[in-house]
């Protein structure tokens, strides 16, 4: 099950946004979407963690924003515990799709990246965006083979092991799709594990 919740303001989105696209220099090229920040589910292991070291002051940057002292506390909100991150592991980054990206699609999958990770002992995995810019013709989710499409500001959580796709709806032209993305795991010891 996909759930939606309030998060963020037009405003509070446009300010990241604009953030991320002061960044562009950062942006790592994936061949048809950049991200901005190391993604356990694109990066092997070994390059993984070195990202990691590089991009999370980076992403600094973002967690010291009031927008994003929000989001963590609507996070908390919503799954009834507290955050914790990892040193090693990535920080919540963003998803950045440009015109290269017309006409294909991303694959159908689950994320099962935490077995890649290491991950200590959990008892749920959860998966979240956050839509903070979306071209005109719109973006969304394909979950579960039936199409969700994103609001600019809501929170999209699900957990992850339900087959999803990007789900892109036709030309983006000069616009941009920028998401914030990440994972989590509820530990057995309590807490919410955040990382991407």
């Amino acid at each position: 099950m996909i759930t939606e919740h309030d998060c963020l303001t037009e405003e509070e989105c446009l300010n990241i946004a604009t953030h991320v696209r002061n960044l562009k220099e950062y942006w790592y090229d994936r061949g048809l979407f950049y991200t901005l920040g190391a993604a356990s589910y694109l990066d092997p292991m070994k390059n993984y963690y070195t990202l990691a070291r590089l991009y999370n002051p980076i992403l600094d940057q973002f967690y010291s924003m009031d927008e994003f002292q929000k989001i963590r506390q609507v996070m908390e909100d919503i799954f009834e515990d507290h955050i914790v991150v990892h040193p090693s592991l990535a920080l919540a980054g963003f998803h950045i799709f440009d015109k290269r990206s017309n006409g294909h699609k991303g694959s159908m999958h689950e994320d099962t990246q935490f077995e890649r990770i290491g991950a200590p002992e959990y008892t749920e995995t959860i998966t979240f965006t956050l839509p903070v810019e979306l071209p005109r013709v719109g973006g969304g989710l394909n979950y579960d083979y039936e199409y969700v499409p994103y609001t600019v500001g809501k929170m999209y959580k699900h957990d992850g092991l339900t087959t999803h796709q990007i789900a892109q709806r036709g030309d983006l032209t000069d616009d941009l799709r920028i998401t914030l993305q990440g994972h989590g795991l509820r530990l057995k010891t309590g807490g919410v594990l955040v990382y991407w």
